[in-house]
C-alpha cells in the first residue's frame, strides 16, 4: 500500500479537504511513502478539475527520489471551488497501487 505522508502541500503548508484561501498561484505538492513509477504520473492518475468538473490545465513532475510529485496549474487559478484527484491508478516502483482513490477539495 502507498499512502501520501504529508497530504498535499503548498508552498509547504497542507492544503487539508475543505481549506480556502489557497493562493491562485500555488504548486500543488503531494509527498509519497515510497517512490512512485513516473510512467504512473500521468494526467489521468492525478489531476485538478473546478468544481464544476471543468479539466484545469496542468503539468505534472516528480523529485529525483521520485516520491514528491508536484502539480503546476500552467495558468493562475482564478477565485473558485477546485477539486484535486489522484486515482489508485498511482504505483509504487515495486508495482503497489496507492490504497484508494483520493480527492482534496480547495478554495482559491
Amino acid at each position: 500500500e502507498i499512502r501520501m505522508v504529508t497530504g498535499v502541500q503548498t508552498c509547504a503548508l497542507p492544503i487539508l479537504d475543505a481549506a480556502t484561501g489557497v493562493l491562485g498561484t500555488s504548486d500543488l505538492v503531494l509527498t509519497f511513502d515510497k517512490a512512485i513509477q513516473p510512467l504512473t504520473i500521468v494526467p489521468a492518475n492525478i489531476f485538478l478539475i473546478n468544481a464544476d468538473g471543468t479539466a484545469v490545465a496542468t503539468s505534472l513532475s516528480t523529485d529525483e527520489t521520485n516520491l514528491v510529485v508536484t502539480v503546476h496549474p500552467i495558468t493562475t487559478l482564478s477565485s473558485g471551488a477546485f477539486i484535486l484527484v489522484i486515482t489508485a491508478n498511482i504505483k509504487s516502483t515495486s508495482g503497489v497501487a496507492i490504497a484508494n482513490n483520493s480527492v482534496v477539495n480547495f478554495t482559491v
